[in-house]
């Protein structure tokens, strides 16, 4: 009778330890689980920022573009403005020359 009590016990402690050791194994794979997605979640971040920086990389190279078209039509525009005050000029020393060569006839 003692052997068979003592087989109980033995019984009952190795049903409580494999309890135990489901729980353990539950509480395992939920971290393992969660330590997953938190990896899905991290790699899905590292491709936002890759596709942002790639974006942000199109938005600088066309805004220097912009910048490059910019400053090529304001040496245009200058060079038009120079232009034309030499025409000006021209056309002011013209007149100056024809006054005088009116005054001499």
């Amino acid at each position: 009778a003692e052997g068979i009590q003592w087989l109980a016990a033995q019984l009952k402690d190795g049903k409580i330890v494999t309890k135990k050791i489901k729980e353990e194994r539950d509480l395992l794979t939920k971290q393992l689980s969660c330590a997953t997605t938190k990896i899905k979640v991290f790699e899905q971040s590292k491709e936002n920022e890759k596709s942002l920086n790639k974006a942000l990389q199109d938005i600088i190279k066309e805004r220097d573009l912009i910048k490059n078209e910019q400053d090529a039509t304001f040496l245009q525009l200058t060079t038009s403005s120079n232009e034309y005050d030499t025409v000006n000029q021209l056309v002011g020393d013209l007149n100056t020359n024809v006054k005088s060569l009116r005054k001499l006839t």
